[in-house]
């Protein structure tokens, strides 16, 4: 009996050996690609021929992924090796990260937003705050914005049909998604559109700077940061009276979620103002992806008068039920429409996340924990052994019944975490659904003469050059 017992624990040591050697045989997975690479420079890694030789970090991706076909791969970010992904199967395998890499976003987001904001903590700290503030921009309270983004909408209606003159697509723009989040969910406590515009203006010059500062970090006494520096004090000064009215019930006079929710937190005035700023940004990507919009309907007359019939039958001249109705309908043709401009504009195209604790198999590599690991969304979006002919913009692709009706892990332009996706895509549908259906209701778009609507990779993709377009009033 001895012999037997010491036979099958031999045997058990053994398995368990086996075990344990393929396991670590098998987490070593695939090589990735330029993870023995040294870095092109000590300090700066390859940032510098990234912006040198690709133009642009979407270029960069576009080219050490192949265009496509290499899913992982890896470079330095200044002196951090980080790992870049592409593919459906590595966003499947990385869709529960959450914490975000400091080493990434704090040259860029920290000197606007501060180190505290919601945008910059992890952990347990950003939990909580997530499960304050989120709900206050999703769900049916985005229901009860409808009525806001429908007087904003008009109101270019108005504006684009007074006059024969060329409409300046970003100015407009930046002034109706920026008063349409002031309107819902910040306040607007100003008098007039010049305040507004002013406050757009503000932000938009800090976040052109702090965009920059992914190859070049100001010196604290250069004109560059003295000049960011008032831009920003300039901002926060308009966000300290949003703040004061709020607490004062002044202003709006109107209950705002959002405004309420950072107020009734018992977090320090500080954090307050870092989260306002992170909030408001979201006009700046979200003013973009409306750019984008309406450039893909002057480009393509024949999409927009598709939408404009489904806009009559689906709405009329109702601007209660059946617009809600139809803003949140999942299979209408300005769902497709507005899926495919997200996916053909890549408004945003790269953000990150890792894990903390442990190594990852990702489509069959395996990241060491705590490595960065980029998501390369503008690249997936082109993606040719994803997306049939993805330079041709085709919103039958999301069509009822095609291969990406069901919008799947091939399609996350809001990042792909499930927890740290953006907290406003609801918000933005609704708001970009409402001034398209009630632009196109009224108007008929054309570019204002010949334009090259260039894209520009940033943080945020913008056209090259500022757009102009002319409205005509529909009869």
């Amino acid at each position: 009996m001895e012999l037997v017992a010491l036979f099958f624990g031999i045997l058990a040591l053994l398995a368990a050996v086996m075990f344990l050697r393929f396991r670590s045989t098998n987490r070593k997975g695939k090589p990735i690609p330029g993870w023995d690479r040294e870095p092109t420079d000590p300090k700066m890694g390859d940032l510098g021929v990234t912006l040198e030789n690709a133009c642009s970090l979407f270029g960069y991706l576009w080219q050490q992924h192949g265009e496509g076909f290499i899913p992982v791969t890896s470079f330095w970010w200044r002196d951090k090796r980080v790992v870049s992904i592409c593919s459906p199967q590595a966003f499947k395998d990385v869709q529960n990260l959450y914490e975000r890499p400091a080493h990434i976003f704090g040259p860029i987001s920290e000197p606007l937003h501060g180190p505290k904001s919601i945008q910059s903590v992890n952990g347990e700290e950003w939990k909580e705050r997530r499960k304050l503030l989120h709900p206050t921009v999703r769900g049916d309270l985005i229901v009860s914005f409808i009525d806001d983004f429908v007087k904003v909408a008009n109101e270019l209606v108005t504006r684009w049909t007074a006059s024969s003159e060329p409409v300046n697509l970003k100015k407009e723009l930046f002034l109706a998604t920026l008063k349409s989040i002031l309107n819902t969910s910040l306040g607007n406590i100003f008098q007039d559109d010049s305040e507004i515009e002013d406050l757009a203006n503000a932000y938009h010059a800090c976040k052109c700077e702090t965009d920059t500062r992914i190859l070049n970090v100001p010196s604290p006494d250069s004109s560059r940061e003295i000049e960011f520096q008032k831009n920003r004090e300039h901002l926060y000064k308009y966000l300290r009276r949003m703040l004061q009215a709020q607490k004062e019930k002044k202003g709006t006079g109107k209950e705002l979620p959002l405004m309420d929710a950072m107020l009734n937190s018992g977090n320090s005035e500080e954090i307050i103002l870092s989260d306002m700023a992170t909030f408001l940004g979201g006009f700046h990507t979200s003013s973009f992806y409306v750019m984008w919009t309406v450039i893909y309907l002057i480009q393509y007359p024949d999409v927009q008068e598709k939408l404009y019939n489904e806009i009559v039958e689906m709405v009329g001249d109702d601007r209660n039920e059946k617009l809600k109705a139809y803003v949140f309908t999942s299979n209408s043709y300005l769902r497709q429409f507005l899926d495919e401009a997200m996916r053909c504009s890549t408004t945003a195209n790269v953000t990150a996340h890792y894990d903390t604790n442990q190594d990852l198999m990702v489509d069959g590599y395996c990241i060491p924990a705590r490595t960065p690991i980029i998501y390369a969304l503008g690249v997936a979006m082109y993606n040719s052994a994803v997306w049939e002919c993805p330079e041709k913009f085709n919103p039958d692709r999301f069509a009822p019944g095609s291969k990406h009706a069901k919008r799947g892990i091939e399609y996350r332009p809001f990042s792909v975490s499930n927890l740290r996706r953006c907290p406003a895509n609801q918000f933005t549908y609704a708001m970009v659904s409402v001034f398209v259906t009630v632009i196109l209701h009224h108007c008929k778009l054309q570019a204002a003469g010949k334009q090259d609507f260039e894209k520009v990779y940033g943080i945020a993709t913008s056209p090259k050059e500022e757009p102009f377009i002319q409205a005509e009033l529909r009869l």
